[in-house]
């Protein structure tokens, strides 16, 4: 590893623990820092990324059936993400943003199913 990526991976773990550090201590719930979507509150259904601060807090106090129920893809956004940092073949792929983005939009569909209003908050 050359200097230059020993620099960023640093600067990525120092990201992540000032990212995981703020979450453990503000819960977004009741927080003023966090806007409500404005995707929700324009059509009533949840995008993508709804949740995910709220997963990311309750991820933070352990809490993972919670953090899943809050929003699902938010744990397979984990492990790729690590993939993409350590893997320079996964960042040159062409098929991994395509993938991501059919996945995302799947999940995006169904989870505004009445079907699974129950199994997702």
């Amino acid at each position: 590893m050359d200097g230059r990526a020993k620099i960023n991976l640093a600067a990525a773990v120092l990201v992540i623990l000032a990212v995981i550090a703020f979450f453990s201590f503000v819960d977004p719930t009741a927080s003023p820092y966090f806007p409500r979507c404005s995707f929700r509150a324009l059509t009533g259904f949840d995008c993508p990324g709804c949740g995910t601060s709220r997963a990311l807090h309750s991820l933070c106090h352990g809490r993972l059936i919670e953090a899943f129920k809050y929003n699902p893809i938010f744990f397979l956004a984990i492990p790729t993400v690590i993939v993409l940092i350590f893997s320079k073949k996964a960042r040159r792929s062409v098929a991994l943003p395509v993938v991501v983005l059919i996945v995302i939009l799947l999940y995006w569909v169904i989870r505004n199913l009445p079907q699974f209003h129950s199994l997702l908050r």
